[in-house]
């Protein structure tokens, strides 16, 4: 069902004052979505008012432009309505409020950003009505549930999911994840239409990444695997070694045809990875690091990152891998971390905080009970020089992650122990005793202890020494302070512990909604049982963890880990498919995808 908000059809809005610099009119073509999560709501039945709120982004704070409140009435059979006197003006964020008969807080939400209003003229946008504080229903027609699938935004907002496991099936102590999917699906939040690709993939993948190109308009995608496992004893998280056929290297989705394309070289320079990441430098390069089997690695052969150049011209149908031998070798090898943009250097490259997976050497040192130093962080920063760069791995980690062992409290956590796939968001940058400094949002994630005493004979005369994963810890949250070096100071990352995670997780989601909150969606507290985490909230500006009693929504959250999530340009979250537990049969080739949209009510502008 849809409706045009807009002049063509005559109802006029209160109208606000016009700026100095000229007005115009907004049109907005609503779709209405049906409400999951308990009973469907229809948008058109609901909504008697709609009220349009525009803000201006130039000047990096969001400011209304409006003086006068803009509404106009959709009841009664109305399917159009006019909004004029908009001040003319770029970037605008523009936003559709449905209010329901007599209501004072809207129950319905639209918005388009980046929006160049112009005067003397109409701009005409689609958008999607979306539920406030609930869930809005999307999802192609067939579209089976998928874990570790993987999305990314592509271009006009859109986003594109890809992959995943599709089954799973028990196989003596052991549950396989299995029959990974080769399909491929776009979704348009303006529209709220999801639809197949053209083409499938050319390999079947699951924990895999995706990175968008902008200049050739094509989208990369790097490692997975066909096959993982559990134990059925739920003591580990999925585990995946080369014989699953994690052989996959890389292949690109051109979007103008809607086809996929394999790797012009076979997959020579691109190393076989699982769950890497990817960071994006100037000029459409690409870095694909991490993606090795957790928690030991005995070769350096993934402690060496990989470099894909897009295509430069219309005689090439797609970029490649290219040969960078050592240059761009990290001070760890990792699997399962965690990766985030840091900002811009002054010459206007980019620079990363990779974080967690440091992996060890499956080799037992009975001398001692801890393993060698870990470097559970590095950042990179990007040279002016295209597709060069370097990782730094010299920073001093203080606070309380940097806790060191006790053997008197062996299963405390330290500093000693590694940490794989824990969340990391951006919270911006901060001055530190007058220093560059960013901040960071890190969350949950599973802890590995290297100390082996079983192993060892005699037993060593070392205490308290613990063997193998621990069950993620509710402690494990905190805010990291990445500061930079200078020509007489190393680089520091301090790290802050945050109160009021309500269980330990992983294999959870973490995304930004707007700018004032981090949305913590699903996961598993254990490594064998039900996905328990449902929602919480991260208050920026405060600086604390809100419990899901504190979250409307949080009672209507389809429980699940192992999903896909990830920020949309409307603000909102959108989260794909996932499984209900990890070591059993639950994920079914046959289910349908759970596939949502949330909405917090914090995205309402005053």
């Amino acid at each position: 069902m849809t409706a045009l908000v807009g002049a063509c059809q005559g109802e006029t809005a209160d109208a606000p004052a016009s700026a100095d610099g000229g007005s115009g009119g907004v049109a907005a073509k609503l779709v209405a979505l049906s409400t999951c999560g308990g009973a469907a709501a229809d948008p058109f039945g609901q909504i008697k008012t709609l009220e349009l709120k525009v803000r201006d982004g130039s000047s990096g704070t969001l400011k209304s432009v409006l003086t006068k409140a803009a509404t106009a009435s959709l009841g009664g059979g109305k399917t159009s309505a006019s909004f004029s006197a908009i001040p003319a003006g770029s970037p605008r964020e523009v936003t559709v409020l449905g209010y329901a008969a007599g209501a004072t807080t809207p129950t319905w939400f639209g918005r388009r950003t980046g929006v160049n209003i112009k005067k003397n003229d109409t701009t005409t946008l689609d958008m999607a009505l979306m539920a406030v504080e609930g869930f809005t229903c999307v999802g192609a027609k067939n579209m089976p549930n998928a874990l570790f699938a993987a999305t990314t935004v592509i271009d006009n907002g859109r986003v594109l999911i890809s992959g995943g496991f599709t089954n799973a099936s028990p196989d003596g102590n052991v549950v396989k994840l299995e029959s990974a999917s080769n399909r491929a699906y776009i979704f348009d939040p303006n529209t709220g239409k999801f639809t197949a690709t053209k083409g499938f993939m050319q390999e079947a993948r699951a924990g895999h990444a995706m990175i968008y190109l902008a200049k050739p308009n094509q989208v990369l995608i790097v490692g997975g695997t066909k096959k993982m496992s559990v134990a059925s004893a739920g003591n580990a998280p999925p585990l995946w070694s080369p014989g699953d056929a994690a052989n996959l290297t890389y292949e690109i989705f051109d979007i103008a045809t809607g086809n996929f394309i394999a790797g012009p070289d076979q997959g020579a320079h691109c190393k076989k990875r699982v769950f890497p990441n990817l960071l994006a430098l100037t000029d459409d390069y690409v870095v694909s690091l991490g993606g090795a089997p957790w928690p030991h690695s005995d070769t350096d052969y993934y402690a060496k990152s990989d470099l894909y150049e897009a295509k430069h011209g219309p005689n090439e149908p797609t970029g490649r891998f290219k040969d960078v031998g050592n240059a761009l070798q990290l001070n760890a090898v990792r699997a399962g971390a965690a990766v985030a943009y840091v900002g811009p250097t002054p010459n206007g490259t980019s620079r990363y905080l990779v974080w967690g997976g440091n992996t060890v050497g499956s080799t037992i040192d009975c001398t001692s009970p801890l393993p060698t130093a870990l470097r559970h962080a590095e950042r990179f920063k990007e040279s002016t020089e295209p597709g060069t760069g370097e990782f730094f791995g010299d920073y001093v980690l203080e606070g309380d992650f940097a806790t060191a062992y006790d053997s008197k409290n062996p299963k405390s956590l330290n500093r000693d122990m590694a940490l794989f796939f824990p969340t990391l968001t951006p919270l911006g940058r901060k001055d530190e005793g007058g220093k560059e400094a960013y901040r960071f949002l890190s969350v949950g994630g599973a802890r590995h202890a290297t100390y082996h005493p079983q192993q060892c004979s005699p037993p060593p005369a070392w205490e308290g020494a613990i063997l193998g994963w621990q069950t993620p810890s509710l402690d494990d949250a905190y805010i990291l302070t990445l500061v930079e070096p200078t020509d007489t100071t190393k680089g520091r990352l301090l790290t802050k512990r945050v109160a009021g995670l309500g269980k330990g997780v992983f294999l959870h989601q973490a995304n930004l909604a707007g700018t004032g909150a981090v949305v913590l969606t699903g996961g598993f507290s254990t490594f064998g049982g039900d996905a328990d985490f449902s929602m919480q909230y991260f208050d920026i500006a405060s600086g604390k963890l809100l419990g899901s009693a504190q979250m409307t929504a949080a009672a209507k959250f389809v429980l699940r880990g192992g999903h896909s999530a990830l920020s949309l340009r409307n603000d909102c979250v959108l989260l794909y498919g996932g499984a209900d537990k990890l070591a059993s049969a639950s994920l079914n080739s046959t289910s349908m995808a759970t596939s949502d949209v949330y909405c917090p009510k914090f995205l309402i502008p005053n």
